[in-house]
């Protein structure tokens, strides 16, 4: 199958989200068969606790064994009637993937790998014309990994430093697309999603890194965009590729990954006129594609040893996660579920130590260096991910098919809220406990920046194996709210999780998504989790986070094209989270990659109103 050209130039530029209703859960004890290491229907993971509906009356099965064998038998079986049987073949690596022999009634069905029962499944073949439900508590890759970071571009480019980035869902991908092609109705928004799933295209993670002008931090001298794209399979990931590179003029360069390619780009950046001049690395690793940008905006020559080596490092990772047989952090952060949102949310989602090596921050100066590096002492590893949002909890909204407009800005209905979560991985439970001991001292020597108030909370409950909580209040963009901090410790990995909303939310309500977290971490995959009600009324009831059938929501429709637009914004300009929605400000606690960042932003929004290619270049 060939990529059209209009869904390939939407693939590496577009993103968003859409709506389906709950699958039904299986009633027996969660995870694989013994040998089976992954399973999918139609992209959609199953298993013993993820029962996905389909829209196909012959779905794909696609999954990965690690007993070597060359084939692997499968059986769907409905209550009434035989089973229906059949084999498919597995590559080197253990992948098979594949259709049943015929048609599949519609009904409930259940789905057994080598005689083992692996979960079940609906075919509601009358459905084609809605959205696929996908499953929140499915395991992803963790393709936060695989991008460069500043690290990996070496001493050529001082002063670079991660900007911003995030994660995007494959509902979130189409809203997005069918925003900045200027039709948001839900025909329009159906009919893009449709075209990524048959594209096999599953997520995407942006980010930017940037070296700020010495003169004025709000613009950049140099830009690293870069985003990678996971797909079902290395044929659908070599089909984008070969969209995305063909008809284009190649530089001399070396083979990065399966296959790779590096073009020149030059022009005049949109938001300041100024020339520019640049080089695009594009590479596919197995079943993922990657994109690098490396711009210049003094129109020097952009280093290419700078872009290859940068790309060889993230290909090592991208392999290194591809054959992991556990997610990284970035696939195990909680996310809230926005759909109530009254306007496009901020989030800022990305790694603060990799491999025990501390990810350089854009503009930030010796003294926050220092500290960040003192609070990830000890760390393997840490992921951050944060959000602020104004959100309609009257229920009037809730689960309501609506997307805001890019420009909508916050009603009177709309509380706003800030959530963030950072999880921190440590060598050995000891280590991981040791840190969180530390962390009243640490505090104490160094207390939060942008707080009112800061301090240890009174009976507060314990949760995870050990916890400390923290209770404050400040003011954010004029609105004061106060919440709780709360660290917990499960095992070597610890949590740190806060809630804030204006004017203030109860302990019961934090404890609901701190909950939440740690059932992530035990599960090893992670669900969007439902906003809590701010007085703790529902807890207990169990977030949405743990009901691992829902659907990823939407979160914003920002109408912007991605993290190949290149321009002088820093944080909080970003492409992809517009800095008028909610800006980022230095009232935040500064561990997080969107927090505590230049406060002279350019209020500019990053946009693409054309849908178009790659190298929009400006905001």
């Amino acid at each position: 199958m060939r990529i059209p050209r209009w869904l390939a130039a939407m693939l590496v530029t577009c993103l968003a989200f859409s709506l389906a209703a709950p699958a039904a859960h299986a009633q027996y004890e969660t995870g694989l068969p013994a040998g089976l290491t992954q399973m999918t229907i139609d992209g959609q993971p199953i298993d013993a606790t993820t029962s996905p509906t389909v829209t196909s009356a012959t779905p794909t099965f696609a999954g990965r064994i690690s007993t070597g064998a060359a084939s692997v038998d499968l059986a769907v079986a409905a209550k009434r009637g035989e089973p229906v049987r059949f084999t498919l073949d597995a590559d080197s690596k253990g992948r098979f993937k594949g259709p049943p022999p015929g048609p599949l009634a519609d009904g409930n069905w259940t789905l057994y790998v080598s005689d083992a029962m692996v979960g079940e499944f609906t075919v509601n073949s009358g459905a084609q014309g809605t959205p696929t439900p996908r499953a929140g508590g499915a395991q992803r890759v963790d393709i936060a990994q695989t991008v460069p970071l500043p690290f990996d571009c070496g001493d050529a480019s001082p002063g670079l430093g991660f900007v911003d980035g995030r994660f995007y869902t494959i509902d979130e991908e189409a809203q997005r697309t069918a925003a900045a092609a200027g039709n948001t109705s839900k025909a329009a928004v159906n009919q893009t999603l449709q075209g990524l799933q048959a594209a096999g295209w599953q997520q995407r993670y942006d980010n930017r890194l940037a070296v700020p002008k010495k003169d004025d931090p709000t613009l950049f001298d140099v830009q690293v965009s870069s985003f990678v794209i996971q797909y079902d399979s290395a044929n659908s990931a070599d089909r984008a590729f070969r969209s995305v590179t063909e008809n284009t003029e190649s530089l001399d360069s070396p083979t990065i990954g399966d296959a790779s390619q590096l073009t020149s780009l030059k022009g005049t950046a949109q938001n300041t006129g100024a020339p520019y001049r640049g080089l695009r690395l594009t590479f596919r690793q197995d079943r993922l594609l990657v994109m690098i940008v490396l711009a210049n905006l003094t129109n020097q020559e952009p280093d290419q040893a700078v872009v290859e080596a940068a790309a060889q490092a993230a290909q090592a990772r991208a392999a290194a996660i591809l054959n992991a047989e556990s997610p990284g952090l970035g696939a195990l952060a909680q996310r809230l579920d926005l759909s109530n949102a009254v306007a496009p949310a901020t989030i800022n989602e990305g790694y603060a130590v990799l491999g025990g090596a501390l990810v350089g921050r854009y503009a930030q100066d010796a003294a926050a260096q220092q500290g960040l590096a003192t609070e990830f002492t000890g760390t393997s590893d840490a992921f951050s991910s944060s959000v602020q949002a104004a959100v309609d909890l009257s229920g009037s909204r809730r689960n309501r098919d609506a997307t805001p407009t890019p420009d909508a800005t916050p009603t009177p209905t709309g509380t706003p809220i800030s959530y963030g979560v950072t999880l921190y991985a440590f060598p050995a439970e000891a280590d991981a406990d040791a840190w969180l001991q530390g962390v009243p001292n640490q505090l104490a020597q160094s207390p939060p920046a942008g707080y009112d108030q800061f301090a240890a909370a009174a009976n507060a409950p314990t949760f995870g194996d050990a916890s400390v909580t923290y209770q404050f209040s400040r003011n954010i963009n004029g609105q004061a709210e106060s919440g709780f901090r709360v660290y917990t410790r499960a095992g070597a990995q610890i949590a740190e999780v806060e809630f804030a909303a204006a004017p203030q939310v109860a302990i019961a309500a934090v404890g609901e998504l701190v909950n939440g977290q740690l059932d992530c971490l035990k599960k090893g995959k992670c669900g969007p989790a439902k906003i809590p009600a701010l007085d703790g009324s529902d807890a207990g009831r169990g977030n949405s986070q743990q009901q691992e059938n829902q659907q990823n929501q939407p979160q914003n429709n920002n109408g912007s094209s991605g993290v190949e637009v290149i321009g002088g914004n820093n944080a909080g300009g970003n492409a992809t989270t517009p800095a008028a929605s909610t800006p980022a400000s230095d009232k935040q606690k500064n561990k997080n990659p969107n927090k505590n960042q230049n406060k002279n932003q350019n209020k500019n929004q990053n946009k693409n109103n054309s849908g178009g290619g790659v190298e929009q270049i400006g905001g």
